[in-house]
């Protein structure tokens, strides 16, 4: 990770500059014309491969957050949308192929479902060593930083360490519940929800002192909500690495997907 920390004073300019380059990179996704086209990726598949993608596609079900914009989202037809729609439309098109999609609402009965096979990818997640157990990882195709995110009151340029004592809100079964449980030595008070709105009603309305997320999904709730009584008061040394997750159960889709 190791990057030079930033201090953040507010979070109208920064977040609105975040939420813009990440609408333009969802314009200009779809848009790429990428040198490997499908019909040259298809060559490079292998026989068993290219027989699994043919004989399976019942299997080959993609689950998706229906609240992690603008990452991963429903809209109002219920279809997948976000950047990580977008790269799962490339790599369809690469494969010739289109993946049945489920959306979700519950981010730890998503990892199960991942785990057993139900869920066969998951587009956007984050990398980690109990999550490798059970699944392969593409490479990354997109990055965030997790930031802290506070009341306009408090101080600027924190650091988790700043946090002892005090309460620090987390979304379930996110890495960064994995991440802030590093620190629990400094008596930090993990306060559990269950999505990143819930999150910052939780700082908004006082029950948490802070809440932990990614800037990118932040950063859209905060300016799409009109939420002015929060601020990013501090960063992390953590970056939210976005790759493509497919199931143990099924090794030759994730190796049609990497070369995608």
């Amino acid at each position: 990770m190791g990057r030079k920390k930033k201090t953040f004073v507010g979070i109208n300019s920064r977040c609105a500059g975040f939420v813009a380059f990440t609408l333009l990179l969802m314009l200009i996704l779809p848009c790429l014309n990428f040198a490997t086209t499908g019909s040259e990726l298809l060559s490079t598949l292998t026989d068993e491969e290219r027989l699994w993608l043919t004989e399976n596609p019942g299997k080959i079900t993609l689950w998706f957050n229906d609240s992690y914009p603008p990452i991963e989202f429903s809209d109002d037809e219920d279809s997948f949308v976000g950047l990580g729609a977008d790269v799962i439309t490339l790599v369809e098109q690469k494969l010739g192929i289109s993946f049945n999609k489920a959306k979700s609402s519950d981010w730890n009965e998503h990892l199960a479902a991942l785990q057993s096979g139900e869920c066969a990818i998951a587009p956007t997640i984050i990398e980690n060593a109990e999550r490798s157990k059970y699944a392969f990882f593409t490479t990354s195709y997109t990055s965030a930083p997790v930031v802290i995110i506070g009341p306009q009151n408090l101080g600027s340029g924190l650091a988790i360490k700043d946090f002892a004592g005090k309460k620090v809100a987390v979304v379930s079964g996110f890495a960064t519940e994995d991440y802030l449980r590093g620190f629990q030595e400094s008596s930090i008070t993990l306060v559990i929800v269950k999505n990143v709105s819930e999150g910052l009603r939780a700082v908004a309305f006082g029950q948490a002192d802070a809440f932990v997320e990614n800037l990118a999904v932040v950063s859209y709730y905060i300016s799409h909500h009109g939420i002015n009584n929060l601020k990013v008061a501090g960063t992390t040394d953590y970056i939210f690495e976005w790759r493509i997750a497919v199931s143990r159960k099924y090794p030759l889709l994730f190796s049609a997907i990497q070369k995608a």
